[in-house]
């Protein structure tokens, strides 16, 4: 089986694992919340970090990135660890300016996402 095939594959399970996993999650919180206020605060509050998973770990950085790496990997083993490190020293600072933004502006954002809820549940949020 050849490496790319293999580390394929290891991706398709670990995503798999990863689906799985959110689902037993969610179930849990249905299970403890129901259709409650709290549980509303809940996603609301997770929205963002969602969001910014689904771009960077999901999304496009990694329709990107796979192939590319895989590219310059195929061709000298050094590029691709470049390549690979280069682009964790772009996002690292991305996400850490992301999470900081998100930290300070959480309450805006929190009113952005959800204008109609109840300010105690809005601040709930907010604490999430």
């Amino acid at each position: 089986m050849s490496k790319t095939i293999r580390f394929s594959l290891y991706m398709a399970i670990a995503t798999l694992m990863s689906r799985v996993l959110g689902l037993v999650r969610d179930a849990m919180f249905a299970n403890e919340f129901g259709s409650s206020p709290e549980y509303d605060a809940y996603l609301v509050a997770i929205l963002l970090p969602f969001f910014l998973r689904r771009i960077f770990g999901e999304g496009a950085l990694q329709s990107a990135f796979v192939p590319i790496y895989n590219k310059r990997a195929l061709i000298d083993t050094r590029s691709g660890i470049r390549f690979a490190n280069s682009v964790f020293t772009v996002f690292v600072p991305v996400l850490i300016l992301c999470t900081i933004i998100g930290y300070y502006f959480m309450p805006s954002l929190v009113f952005l996402f959800a204008p109609g809820m109840d300010p105690s549940i809005r601040e709930l949020a907010v604490m999430c």
